[in-house]
């Protein structure tokens, strides 16, 4: 009778068993990194849009605000400083400061927005009295970026002008310096785009009309 032998039981996987079973794993799991990569990749562009939605609608929204109030209270004296495709400057009083002795005196702040590269800009300077004439410390307030990521002006694209100023009849006086006293009307074209991508770039629009009428 043929003798039978018995195999080590100790005996491990081959190379090529092992080898085989490792590409069988790498066939399911890369699929589910994968997976996981572009969940977490999507997670992560979503958040960085809702907080460049959220910071660039405040930062407009308080631009708005501010305008929609600007005035001056001196004859002669326009409540808007100058006005660029890039740039605006205005005064808007402090109402948070309030004289006791009567109503309506209040300190009154000079406001400029600019955009600087790829961020938009914002430099409150408050006058050191509480009426005309105005006086303002001669050094300035600093100044702080309050919305990031914007796309670069093009001065190549007239949409692209983040600032257009217009006088009650309709008028475009952006780059007409003489006429900024006649400003009423503000256009505010913002573009961000957190992502780096053409196909992210977010557009913030707002129009705003001066309640104050110019002082000529």
């Amino acid at each position: 009778m043929p003798r039978r032998t018995r195999k080590n039981a100790s005996a491990g996987y081959t190379m090529i068993e092992l080898i085989i079973v490792v590409s069988l794993l790498m066939v399911v799991l890369v699929p589910i990194l994968m997976t996981l990569l572009r969940a977490n990749t999507g997670s992560n562009d979503l958040r960085k849009n809702t907080e460049a939605r959220a910071t660039t609608r405040q930062a407009v929204d308080t631009l708005i605000r501010d305008f929609r109030q600007a005035q001056t209270r001196v004859q002669g004296m326009s409540h808007v400083a100058e006005v660029s495709p890039t740039s605006i400057t205005y005064y808007s009083p402090d109402k948070t400061v309030v004289s006791p002795t009567g109503i309506g005196f209040y300190k009154l702040r000079r406001i400029t927005y600019q955009i600087v590269g790829t961020t938009l800009t914002r430099q409150v300077t408050t006058s050191t009295n509480q009426s005309p004439p105005w006086t303002f410390p001669t050094t300035a307030a600093p100044t702080v970026v309050v919305a990031p990521n914007l796309r670069p002006y093009s001065a190549t694209a007239a949409s692209r002008s983040y600032f257009r100023a217009f006088t009650g009849a309709g008028t475009d006086v952006t780059s007409a310096p003489s006429m900024v006293g006649q400003v009423e009307r503000l256009f505010v074209h913002i573009e961000v785009n957190a992502l780096k991508r053409p196909s992210a770039v977010q557009i913030f629009e707002d129009t705003v009309e001066m309640r104050s009428e110019p002082i000529q």
